[in-house]
């Protein structure tokens, strides 16, 4: 199987030219900088990105780290305020300077977080990352929580628990305009930042998913998403003729505009005597099963389908959970040969006796 780009570098590249906020939050115990942290500072500033490393003065992460990131040259600011970050990242080359080191001088918990909360919603920070020994947001089932949206969030605060002061934290930064936050250990930053499946919780202020047709450039990265889909058993394994057939009549749910996080294919050409429309290949990322991503992706599907004034939709899956969603959205269960016979041309019969066939009517 060949990837035909690198994982690490599509988000890189999501972060060149911003500034990333990262903030040590553990007051009781001191936070131990681990390798993790500074490759992914290195990685960070040397495409082209700005690090600003938050943490209690009490605390020697300075020194350990202008040890550590030895091709950087850390800054260390004397005054935090808003007119010092300008100053500071209007001065220095991205590329040796862009990691600046910033200890907040506070006597206890509340007046370290009061302290950077404060600089960083009067600096209308975007993006941030908390770093914190417990890591991200766990369930009541003590599962975690990879991603929580502004609605979901809102709920949780409402509920007595021992993460609601976090939690009522973090809503007070999404509703001053942070855009995107992730909670995680230090550890873990390199898989929460770099990778698909992250590792901690992401908390968004608004449903910022948009869905629309694959481009061009597109299709790499969606390619590399069914990739994953395959491996995870989730969807089937294709042949190249037959992934690219599904790209370039496919869907992308992407996040913030840029992150891909589902995809959906509709296949129309071979049932263009019946007027139907195959749903295929219908795959959300794992932080993101549970988010909505997929409804957003069937329902964009449904109102293309009814676009192109298709009399049905249908899809099969062998997975009773693909199955169950798509009977929420409306299909219902038939038997396979209640769908195209052209589905079935040359069709495996082992394969298919596995299927589930569902099917949706459409009001033109």
């Amino acid at each position: 199987m060949t990837e035909l780009f690198s994982e690490r570098q599509f988000f890189l590249d999501a972060f060149r030219g911003t500034t990333l906020a990262m903030v040590y939050t553990d007051w009781d115990a001191d936070p131990v900088p681990c390798q993790s942290l500074f490759d992914v500072i290195q990685q960070l500033v040397q495409h082209d990105s700005r690090v600003i490393l938050i943490y209690p003065q009490r605390y020697p992460v300075a020194e350990v780290l202008q040890q550590a990131v030895a091709p950087l040259v850390p800054t260390q600011l004397q005054q935090a305020d808003v007119q010092a970050l300008w100053h500071w990242c209007d001065h220095h080359a991205v590329a040796t300077h862009g990691l600046l080191l910033l200890g907040l001088a506070a006597d206890s918990v509340a007046t370290f977080q009061e302290g950077w909360q404060s600089l960083l919603l009067s600096a209308r920070f975007t993006r941030l990352v908390l770093l914190r020994q417990l890591g991200g947001v766990c369930d009541q089932n003590g599962r975690s929580v990879s991603f929580i949206q502004a609605r979901r969030l809102q709920r949780l605060v409402a509920l007595t628990t021992s993460q609601q002061p976090w939690l009522r934290q973090i809503q007070f930064l999404l509703n001053g305009g942070v855009m995107a936050i992730s909670l995680c250990r230090t550890e873990d930053l390199e898989q929460e930042l770099l990778t698909y499946q992250g590792r901690g919780t992401f908390f968004s202020q608004r449903h910022y998913c948009l869905v629309r047709r694959l481009n061009w450039d597109d299709l790499p990265l969606a390619q590399q998403l069914m990739y994953h889909g395959v491996q995870e058993g989730y969807l089937l394994s294709r042949s190249m003729q037959a992934m690219a057939t599904i790209l370039f009549n496919g869907y992308g749910a992407f996040v913030n505009g840029r992150h891909l996080a589902g995809i959906c294919g509709l296949l129309t050409d071979p049932y263009v005597d019946d007027a139907s429309g195959e749903v295929v290949a219908l795959y959300t990322l794992t932080r993101f099963q549970g988010g909505g991503i997929g409804d957003d992706l069937l329902r964009h599907v449904k109102r293309a389908a009814r676009t192109m004034r298709l009399r049905q939709l249908f899809a099969c899956s062998r997975h009773d959970r693909a199955a169950a969603f798509f009977r929420r959205h409306g299909f219902m269960s038939v038997a396979h040969d209640k769908v195209p016979a052209a589905k079935w041309h040359q069709y495996d019969g082992q394969r298919r006796a596995q299927l589930q066939a569902l099917l949706l009517p459409l009001e033109v």
